[in-house]
């Protein structure tokens, strides 16, 4: 009997290790593999697995070992995510090409602001690319795409006298009809290539990726409180680390051009000097049985003009960055918590501090001392199988950050000027423009002083189509991403969310009101061949108060279009 049951468990051994066959590929964060993976987790009581993105076939392949799927929908998705897994099983060439062009309609043209533009990251998207690499087993994969595409639709050129921006004026989303088709006035970015690659070494247990793709952390759906999927690519290193089913730990640098670069204009010939990058550890750990999650993020915004790297910084312990380096860093800790009570069902919540004044130290208000930057994030999420082999399925998430948040030094009044932020500096060229810059927050796309709610809901039969409807409304403050802020000197107001004043800065109050934006949308997705799904959405958007001044309400219709051909 005890002969038996030792076959039966090696022959399951075998079978399990052989189902669960795992790639070194790395799976780009449009993919849809990531949504379908939350909503087998939601279904069946577990929290989303895996809050560092993007992922590789090992570690889709450890999120399907940690589900066993209760229903025949459950199941079939189930069986839809390990066929990801199929096609890049063993060693061999990979190779893919993707057309992907997409047309924009707007009823109000002048309403382009970057708070409330909702379709500018569907205008990044290049329409046209192909990708070559090869894949060792699950041990390494190399991978490099050729892209064809035009600059992001709100990069700009720096003015060298006062380091401000200006807008560049050939931007896609200000316009009535817009695509991210390369046309007339746009042009070719060189710096578009590639615009995916990487390398990716290691085993179950260990990896290794340097490259260039996007990236993301948390669990938030509008964005995340520490780094959101908000531009168009990183060129970043990471190092991941795989305990068991109950741990894991990712090491995480992304790079930037260094403020500096800006006093160089247009002019790409002046030599490149300065650091700047994105460097957190993020800790992740589940419990009971992968209903409840846990993480802790401790990351820095860290920059030098003369080329000096404090290595202390890949101390995975050395919390908050504590080595007093005021004059390099801007620090940001952050707690991550999700909990599925039943299955079906799971709440989530985010909290970030950022430079919180400790014991010692002056408060804010004091002479001398930084306003506290916070950021608070509160959503539920559900997913519910069908009989139809479908999901029904949304959100409801709220989210808080303080004024200061993402802002520790920004001053021009100061000894040492410095720009300290969680704001992005890639840096692009074109023909006619030179040297352009892209600056987005790296977190919540809507970075600081702002009060967001949403609510989405939809049904989702994968493999077949979905629609989604949504609605947003956020209340946004003065403060924005090139607000300045310096230390308080003593007296000045201590204001909260949404100001309408900055009292650390200099000359920003802008008109002084609070701006209000309402989205409303419906949109859809239909696979007319699993190669060739296309996607139509529509959004209403009010702004009252448009840019913090009080004039009257705005509104803008917008109709999107795509369709995406893939080998």
């Amino acid at each position: 009997m005890k002969k038996n049951v030792i076959c039966v468990l090696i022959v399951l051994t075998i079978c399990f290790s052989s189902l669960f066959a795992s790639t070194a590929k790395v799976f780009e964060l449009g993919h849809s593999v990531y949504d379908e993976v939350e909503m087998l987790y939601v279904a069946e009581g577990k929290a989303s697995p895996m809050g560092a993105k993007p992922w590789t076939g090992s570690d889709i392949a450890r999120a399907l070992s940690g589900v066993n799927p209760s229903s025949e929908t459950t199941k079939a998705l189930w069986n839809r995510i390990s066929s990801y897994l199929e096609d890049y099983e063993g060693s061999g060439v990979m190779f893919d090409a993707v057309l992907q062009p997409h047309v924009l309609l707007r009823s109000n043209a002048e309403l382009d602001d970057v708070k409330y533009i909702v379709s500018s990251d569907k205008l990044d998207m290049q329409p046209a690319w192909f990708g070559l690499g090869y894949q060792y087993g699950d041990f390494a994969a190399l991978y490099m795409d050729a892209a064809i595409g035009v600059p992001p639709a709100d990069i700009h050129t720096a003015d060298v006298e006062t380091f401000s921006p200006d807008k560049y004026p050939e931007v896609r989303s200000g316009k009535a009809f817009a695509t991210n088709i390369p046309a007339l006035p746009d042009e070719f970015s060189i710096t578009n290539f590639p615009m995916k690659a990487y390398l990716s070494i290691g085993n179950d247990v260990f990896r290794v990726i340097s490259g260039r793709g996007q990236v993301e952390w948390g669990n938030g759906v509008m964005g995340n409180m520490i780094l959101g999927n908000t531009l168009p690519y990183h060129d970043y290193l990471s190092l991941s680390f795989h305990g068991d089913d109950t741990f894991s730990y990712q090491l995480l640098g992304s790079f930037f051009s260094h403020s500096v670069n800006k006093q160089n204009g247009t002019d790409d010939r002046k030599p490149i000097s300065g650091i700047r990058m994105f460097l957190g550890h993020r800790f992740e750990f589940r419990f009971f049985d992968g209903a409840f999650i846990m993480t802790l993020n401790d990351s820095v915004m860290y920059q030098s003009p003369d080329n000096y790297f404090d290595l202390r910084l890949l101390n995975p312990m050395f919390f908050l960055h504590n080595g007093y380096m005021a004059g390099n860093s801007n620090s940001l800790a952050s707690l991550e918590i999700e909990y599925s009570p039943v299955k079906n069902l799971s709440l989530y919540a985010q909290v970030a501090f950022d430079d919180y004044a400790v014991p010692g130290e002056p408060k804010p208000g004091e002479s001398g001392g930084s306003a506290d930057g916070l950021g608070c994030m509160a959503g539920i999420r559900y997913s519910l199988p069908s009989s139809s082999k479908g999901f029904w399925h949304g959100d409801l998430e709220f989210v808080y950050t303080s004024p200061y948040m993402y802002h520790r030094a920004m001053e021009e009044d100061y000894p040492y000027p410095r720009e300290l932020y969680f704001v992005s500096s890639n840096r692009y060229y074109t023909t006619s423009k030179g040297q352009t810059f892209l600056e987005r927050y790296l977190s919540f796309p809507f970075g600081s002083d702002a009060i967001v709610g949403q609510l989405r809901s939809g049904y989702t039969q994968p493999g077949l189509f979905s629609v989604m409807g949504s609605a947003r409304f956020m209340a946004h403050g003065v403060i924005d991403e090139y607000s300045s802020i310096r230390q308080y000197k003593g007296g000045e107001p201590i204001i909260s969310t949404p100001s309408t004043s900055n009292p650390l800065g200099a000359g920003e109050d802008k008109g002084g009101a609070v701006e209000y934006t309402l989205v409303l949308g419906l949109e859809g997705q239909y696979e007319i061949f699993p190669w060739l799904p296309v996607t139509a959405g529509i959004k209403f958007v009010s702004v009252w108060n448009r840019g913090n001044y009080n004039v009257p309400a705005q509104l803008d219709v917008q109709l999107d279009f795509g369709i995406t051909l893939k080998y």
